[in-house]
């Protein structure tokens, strides 16, 4: 998703008019660890959904592609995060950065 893009000129109209409603879509993110022996552990928090083109715009203009992101597996999968982190309805369960830090942290208290 071109959030670049949208920061820098296209705005929250602009973004609308280059993907259809029900594109699929992914939120990404991997932490990387290094320990001390130099080696590399990659921690992927993933979020897959559909793009939508709501009504209102409720989102912090500084991060619009929450207004356009549901993601997959809330039951009527109608709320965009915008919608959830508004209400905090379920949110974390479906941030995907908590996701990469949580398999983090389990890693991390694994070997201790």
């Amino acid at each position: 998703f071109p959030v670049t893009i949208g920061l820098t000129g296209m705005g929250p109209q602009g973004l609308m008019r280059i993907f259809d409603e029900g594109d699929p879509a992914t939120f990404l993110l991997y932490m990387v660890y290094v320990g001390a022996d130099g080696q590399p552990h990659a921690f992927e928090g993933r979020c897959d959904g559909v793009l939508t083109k709501p009504a209102q715009l409720i989102a912090d203009p500084s991060l619009p592609y929450e207004d356009f992101f549901v993601p997959e597996g809330q039951g009527d999968g109608s709320l965009t995060y915008a919608q959830m982190k508004r209400n905090l309805a379920g949110y974390a369960d479906y941030f995907y950065r908590l996701r990469a830090c949580k398999k983090l942290t389990d890693w991390l208290a694994g070997r201790v």
